[in-house]
C-alpha cells in the first residue's frame, strides 16, 4: 500500500509509523471506490483524512504546479495598486479571451481588446448594445513596430498600457454607466491624478454614446 505525504509517494506497510501531523492520501489501487475515513496518528486539532483513490506521483506534481502558478499570478495582480478612482487590476485579465483588434494609425499603436465571460458572451451573442451589466472590457495596447525577421509584419513593441471599461450603471450614473481604469506600462501604474479623471474617458467615448460609449466592435468568427 502507498502513502503520499507532504509531497512525496512513500510505500510504507504500517501508516501509524509516520511522523505525527502528516496528511496521508490512501493510494490503493481500487479507482473510484470511497472508504471510511479517520485520522491517523495525528494532532488532535489536525483533521488528516484518508481519500481512497488511484493517483500517480504526476499527478500531484502537476497539480502543486498550477496552484503555484495561480498564486502567484494573483499575489502579482494584488500589488498593483488600485485607479484613483477605487476600480482595481482586473484579476486573471491576461486569461480573458480576445474580442477584437485594432490600429491606430494616428499613434501608431497595436491594441487586442479582451473581456471578461460577461462580455464575451455578449459578444458571441451580439447583445452588445447596451453590454449587460457585470460586462468587463480590457485594451492592452503596445506600440507597433516592424518584425525584424518579417519587414513587412507590423508587430507590438513596446508595451504601453492596459485599460478597462467597467460596466456598473448604478455605481457610474455620472459616465454612461461605465467606469474607467488605465495602468501605464509593464509597472502598471495607476493612470490619473484623482477620480476626476475618468471624465476625461468619458468624454473621449461621447462620439459613440450610440453604441453604449464602446468603440469596438467584435470580430466575426466562425
Amino acid at each position: 500500500m502507498e502513502y503520499f505525504a507532504l509531497g512525496c509517494v512513500n510505500t510504507i506497510e504500517d501508516p501509524k509509523k509516520l511522523p505525527r501531523g502528516y496528511c496521508m492520501l490512501n493510494l490503493e489501487t481500487s479507482v473510484g471506490s470511497q472508504k471510511s475515513t479517520q485520522a491517523l496518528n495525528a494532532p488532535s486539532q489536525l483533521k488528516n483524512w484518508l481519500i481512497t483513490r488511484k493517483v500517480t506521483t504526476q499527478f500531484f506534481n502537476s497539480l502543486f504546479l498550477t496552484v503555484a502558478i495561480s498564486i502567484s499570478t494573483a499575489a502579482a495582480d494584488s500589488k498593483v495598486e488600485p485607479a484613483p478612482n477605487g476600480l482595481t487590476l482586473p484579476e486573471g485579465y491576461k486569461d480573458w479571451r480576445v474580442i477584437a483588434s485594432s490600429h491606430r494609425t494616428d499613434n501608431n499603436t497595436l491594441r487586442i481588446i479582451i473581456g471578461n465571460d460577461t462580455a464575451i458572451e455578449a459578444a458571441r451573442n451580439g447583445e452588445v448594445n447596451p453590454w449587460p451589466d457585470g460586462t468587463i472590457l480590457g485594451k492592452l495596447v503596445w506600440k507597433d513596430r516592424q518584425d525584424d525577421n518579417w519587414e513587412k509584419a507590423t508587430v507590438p513593441g513596446q508595451f504601453v498600457h492596459a485599460e478597462f471599461m467597467f460596466k456598473k450603471p448604478r455605481q457610474f450614473k455620472e459616465t454612461g454607466g461605465w467606469g474607467y481604469a488605465r495602468w501605464l506600462g509593464l509597472a502598471q501604474k495607476p493612470y490619473g491624478k484623482d477620480a476626476t479623471f475618468s471624465q476625461e474617458c468619458y468624454g473621449c467615448h461621447q462620439p459613440v454614446k450610440g453604441r453604449d460609449y464602446v468603440f469596438t466592435t467584435p470580430a466575426k468568427i466562425p
